[in-house]
């Protein structure tokens, strides 16, 4: 009756539900008429239209990227706003939110799709090979990271080590899209770091303060992984589809 609980929250998370908005306090919405429990004893098909939880996205986005997943949405609000009749319809879909334009309309009950595109993914990893190599790949990127927050430098250093983790996530997530250029981005990330971090060891370590130790750790990791990727990439990445 106090604190709110697991049950709770995933109502407030339900695409179509807005209620539960207490983040540790559920007593607030209890007395303010917003507090809607969790309904798993009756099926979907038998609630009431306008307390049925669905959980998930309206739609299927079909990618891993975080820079898509992150901005997606923004495209949505700003076609809404482009389409609406009036400038204050379109204050509304930019201000309010996704549900003022469809508080009266009928909301059909559609059960979740367990499908693989629905959960994105693209195709099974049939490689422990091609499984390791991207396990190792991601714990590297966040080496790289925390060494950009914990490890003293300059700010030219700082902005490197974010940069190269950045932008390896975001081809990890090309590879596991199953992206036709998979394989030539993943090629030309690791020459590139491989280069980046040979060079600042011997000439750029004063400029971006990094100490050259580290430049040479990741330099021998990057050379390891650009002669793998170009002995073995397309079936390593292959697997990853």
């Amino acid at each position: 009756f106090v604190l709110s609980t697991p049950s709770h929250h995933r109502v407030h998370h339900d695409r179509r539900v807005h209620k539960n908005f207490g983040g540790i306090l559920i007593i607030w919405d209890r007395m303010f008429g917003s507090f809607l429990p969790e309904n798993v004893n009756t099926p979907l098909e038998k609630q009431h239209q306008e307390e049925a939880c669905m959980f998930g996205v309206s739609r299927s986005i079909g990618t891993w990227s975080q820079a898509i997943l992150q901005s997606w949405y923004w495209e949505s609000i700003i076609r809404r706003g482009i389409n609406a009749k009036s400038f204050f319809q379109a204050m509304r879909a930019v201000t309010v939110g996704p549900g003022f334009y469809t508080v009266l309309m009928p909301r059909p009950i559609r059960a979740p799709s367990s499908s693989r595109d629905r959960i994105r993914l693209k195709g099974e990893m049939s490689s422990s090979w091609g499984y390791w190599y991207m396990v190792m790949q991601t714990l590297t990127s966040i080496v790289v990271g925390l060494c950009a927050l914990v490890v003293p430098m300059n700010a030219a250093g700082n902005i490197f080590l974010s940069m190269v983790a950045l932008a390896s996530f975001y081809i990890y997530s090309m590879v596991f899209d199953a992206h036709a250029q998979a394989y030539y981005y993943e090629t030309g990330r690791t020459s590139i770091l491989l280069g980046l971090f040979s060079t600042a060891s011997f000439f750029f370590a004063g400029v971006t303060g990094i100490p050259a130790a580290i430049c040479k750790a990741f330099g021998a990791f990057y050379l390891v992984s650009t002669l793998v990727v170009l002995l073995h990439g397309p079936r390593l990445l292959g697997a990853c589809r």
